[in-house]
Parts: structure tokens; sequence; C-alpha cells
């Protein structure tokens, strides 16, 4: 069961990543179009999604993003441990660029946003001439392909070069996303270095712990299922070992959305189904 935010006419295209030199960073863009309905007002809630994203919104956005009380048209968010209630409006577009867990930090140099900082200003990371760029050529795109270059050219603009990375540690965050967070850590790491080494490439690089990681992805995949497996028995994921009862899933669940299991329903959304179907 979805509620009544399944009126809203709002649609998604993703888009791949053109050039090859950007696929070490990023997944792909999502592109968001809200219809011209007056009426259209009801929230969306959104789930963490376990990887930072570079947001920009235009046309009727004049309120939609407020960071310190003030109006803004881009944000950068973070491997955000909550779920985000987001209000759309009428004739409204938003584009993200989907970072790998680690493509943030590893394409500009910066860390993400951190779980007591689930999102910041685009304007306090780049410079309000190549934002304001970005947004007013992103807005007056005509196709698909023409979006994608948009975002690229600012991508290749605002790059910083001769970023220290450790490919290594990458591929175990590849190992960890790909489990959906349900792997052992100490086994991962199979005494090769230090939990202490690793757990500070997690905070300079990812914004949050190793444990933190696992447990967003771990309630993302939870998440996915109730959106496409709802009669799926909450047993049998105890017993998948996601969880070592039902009370530490219960828990774990309201940490997250604030609300139990049984009441998440209300919350559910079209759009969000898309995301993961």
């Amino acid at each position: 069961m979805m509620n009544n935010e399944t009126k809203l006419d709002i649609t998604l295209t993703v888009l791949e990543v053109k050039y090859e030199s950007l696929k070490p960073y990023i997944y792909n863009y999502w592109l968001f179009i809200s219809s011209e309905k007056p009426n259209l007002c009801a929230a969306i809630t959104a789930p963490p999604l376990g990887f930072p994203m570079l947001q920009f919104v235009f046309g009727n956005c004049e309120s939609y993003y407020q960071i310190r009380n003030k109006n803004t048209t881009s944000i950068i968010t973070g491997i955000y441990s909550k779920h985000a209630t987001l209000t759309p409006a009428p004739k409204m577009g938003l584009v993200t660029i989907n970072f790998k867990p680690y493509g943030f930090y590893n394409f500009f140099g910066k860390t993400p946003p951190n779980g007591t900082q689930d999102s910041i200003d685009g304007y306090d990371i780049f410079k309000k001439e190549n934002l304001n760029s970005a947004i007013e050529n992103i807005s007056i795109t005509e196709t698909n392909d023409e979006l994608v270059n948009c975002l690229e050219d600012f991508l290749f603009k605002n790059q910083k070069v001769n970023v220290k990375k450790n490919d290594y540690f990458d591929s175990l965050v590849d190992k960890i996303f790909a489990k959906k967070g349900l792997i052992d850590i100490d086994k991962l790491i199979n005494e090769k270095f230090s939990i202490r080494t690793f757990q500070r490439y997690f905070s300079k690089v990812l914004g949050v712990s190793p444990k933190t990681f696992s447990r967003i992805l771990r309630h993302k995949y939870i998440i996915q299922l109730m959106y496409t497996k709802p009669n799926i028995s909450w047993n049998d994921l105890c017993f998948q070992g996601f969880y070592f009862d039902q009370s530490h899933f219960i828990k774990d669940f309201k940490d997250f959305t604030k609300c139990k299991p049984t009441e998440y329903d209300y919350l559910k959304t079209s759009i969000i189904y898309e995301l993961f179907k």
C-alpha cells in the first residue's frame, strides 16, 4: 500500500555517465521533473541511499532547499543516516549526481557531509559563478544528452587533480556495498591493517564510520524489500542474518525512520519505488 503521495506526478529518468574517466567516481545521474499541477504539495520520505549526491534544482524551486535559513539551489548530501522529507513544488526540476561512496572525496578532495551535518550548501564548496552557470545551463537543456554534457562539463571544471586515493580501501567499500552491509568488517580487513586505520579512511573519505555505513546499507535493503516484496516475513530477514531478532530489527528501523515497520506503508511513494525497482 502507498499513501496519497502516489498521486504526485513526478517523473524519474536515470542517465548514464558518458565519459569513461568519470565512471570510477560516479554511478549515474537522476533527473526528476514535477508536473504543473497546482496542488502538488505533499511530502516525499526519502530513505538513506548509502552514497553522496550533488543536487541542483531549477524551475519553481524558490524554497525547496534551505541551509542555515537561507534558500539555495544546490546542496551536497553525504551518506546520511536518517530518512529525509522532501516537498516538491509544481513545475520543478531536480538533478542529482550520484557519487560512489568514496567518489566525492576522490574527485573533489573534500570529505562529504557527515552524519551530524547531512547536507551543506553547494556554494560552500564551489565558486558562485560556476554553480550559477551550471544551474542556468541545466535549466535550458532540451535533451538528456545535453543535460549530461552540462553536468560533466561542470564536473571537469571543478575536479581537483592529484587527490591521494586508496584504491584498495575503495575496493573494500565496494564489497561492503555489494553485500548490502551484511559483512564482518574484521574478516574483511583480515588483519592486513588495523581497524583504526580503516576507520580513519572512512571518516576522511566517506564521512561516516564502517559500522554506520553498514547499518545504512542494511536499512536501505530493508526499505527496498518493503517496496518490492511487501509480503516478506520480517522473521525471514532475521534468519538471513540481517538482525539478531525482531526486537533488534524494530529498534534499528525506528532509529532510521522514527516509526515502526508496520507504520511505514503510509510513507511509501511511487517515486521512491522507481529508485528501487
